[in-house]
């Protein structure tokens, strides 16, 4: 008989006297998951309606007061 063979043979008595545990099984946690998205749409929120939005008129045309931004007639 190989040592195999005699390994084999004494980890199957031994697990017969003492059969190990079933493992815990746990489900999947959606918490994370659930908290990223609600972090997501807060962030869009804010970009929403917190975000600076640019003014209706145009730029002004460019001409010899003008320092800024400018846009050429």
């Amino acid at each position: 008989m190989s040592d195999l063979e005699t390994l084999l043979r004494e980890a199957r008595l031994q697990q017969e006297k003492e059969p190990l545990a079933e493992p815990v099984v746990r489900q999947a946690s959606l918490r994370p998951w659930g908290i990223t998205a609600g972090v997501f749409v807060l962030i869009f929120l804010g970009i929403h309606f917190l975000w600076p939005v640019p003014a209706k008129r145009g730029l002004p045309f460019c001409g010899p007061t003008v320092t800024v931004s400018c846009q050429k007639p």
